[in-house]
């Protein structure tokens, strides 16, 4: 299907969907789309990625929730809800419930490499986490945290002619992460608690993409002569940051009131390329454009677990404002538009062709 988008000669954005799966690693429960999963931070929804899958594989029409900007080393534990949890939490659950619990107060430094056995797709991991006690019981923890793979080819074949992907495999990747979480009371009794968590992550990706052979109509011979291989570059910024009051009014109800902020952007752009309605004129490499995601969620939660009359029952009473807003910015003209040529050889950047201001 990929391949087939590509001879269409469609340049609109549903066709850039091919590399998804090269940036945005997405997580599945029970087999089902990747936004019926609600992943939640310390109990607080953490926003989806903003690219849409609409490859024809698992999650086709999803909006994944990108678990990699997590950075490992800040993890405490993770808590996986699957039976009832959409009875609980909605119909953003009906797969089930992923809660990432941070870490609080406690130091480790930490250092992974891996290699395969090809030699390729070296791996290596370096993340140092620091954590810190405060008085009345609080605590403040920061993680710092590298991630690095290199590229891994895994190519069906050598022969240039066969296959619509010479360079095959892993996308060479590299991740900056930095997280924190705190808590601190907010008086001496400690009958309110301040809390605060969040970080951000930048990664960048390089993915190789269809091969084109020399003689295929895209191709101007007097700039690849041998053909050519396009190169999709993304630039990722993922970040959150929670913060919140949590309370014991004096008739033992408990008071939570947060707010939640997130922000998930794509920037691409693709190397080795052209665009053949310039002909030898054309710029080896373009700017593509891209999308985000901003999400925020104010919320105020009162809970109670009755003991006398009503033994072992539980009431709880939430209101909650969540606004979104997902925008599409458009990429250099050339990544996108069909300029006048007699040959009538087709625009855009070859292989992912660029937003236009109309998207």
């Amino acid at each position: 299907m990929l391949r087939y988008f590509e001879d269409w000669g469609i340049i609109e954005p549903f066709s850039n969907t091919s590399v998804c799966r090269d940036h945005v690693d997405p997580s599945v429960l029970r087999g089902l789309g990747q936004d019926q999963v609600l992943v939640l931070i310390n109990g607080k929804r953490k926003q989806q990625a903003s690219l849409v899958y609409l490859f024809g594989t698992t999650g086709r029409g999803n909006t994944p929730t990108d678990l990699n900007t997590i950075p490992v080393a800040s993890i405490e534990r993770v808590e996986v809800l699957r039976d009832g949890a959409s009875a609980q939490y909605g119909s953003d659950a009906i797969a089930g419930v992923i809660n990432i619990v941070l870490k609080s107060d406690t130091n480790s430094l930490k250092m992974n490499h891996s290699i395969p056995n090809d030699g390729d797709g070296f791996v290596q991991n370096y993340s140092l986490h620091y954590g810190k006690g405060l008085k009345n019981e609080g605590f403040l923890d920061v993680t710092a945290d590298f991630l690095g793979r290199g590229r891994l080819y895994r190519p069906a074949t050598t022969t240039f002619s066969d296959v619509p992907r010479v360079k095959f495999g892993d996308t060479k990747m590299n991740d900056y992460s930095l997280y924190f979480n705190t808590e601190s009371a907010l008086s001496r009794k400690k009958k309110a608690f301040f809390y605060a968590f969040g970080g951000v992550q930048f990664r960048i990706t390089d993915a190789n993409s269809w091969t084109y052979e020399a003689d295929n109509e895209r191709n101007v011979k007097a700039i690849y002569p041998n053909g050519f291989e396009p190169r999709i570059l993304s630039q990722i910024w993922d970040g959150t940051f929670s913060a919140g009051i949590k309370t014991k009014t004096n008739k033992k109800w408990n008071f939570d009131l947060n707010n939640t902020f997130g922000r998930n952007q794509m920037h691409y752009s693709v190397a080795n390329t052209l665009n053949s309605s310039l002909g030898v004129n054309s710029p080896h490499s373009f700017d593509a454009g891209g999308f985000g995601l901003m999400q925020n969620v104010t919320g105020i939660n009162l809970t109670r677990k009755f003991r006398n009359g009503l033994k072992n029952t539980n009431v709880a009473i939430g209101s909650e404002l969540w606004v979104e807003n997902y925008y599409i910015f458009a990429g250099e003209e050339g990544s996108w538009k069909k300029y006048p040529n007699p040959l009538d050889l087709p625009g855009g950047s070859q292989t992912f062709p660029g937003y236009r201001p109309e998207n």
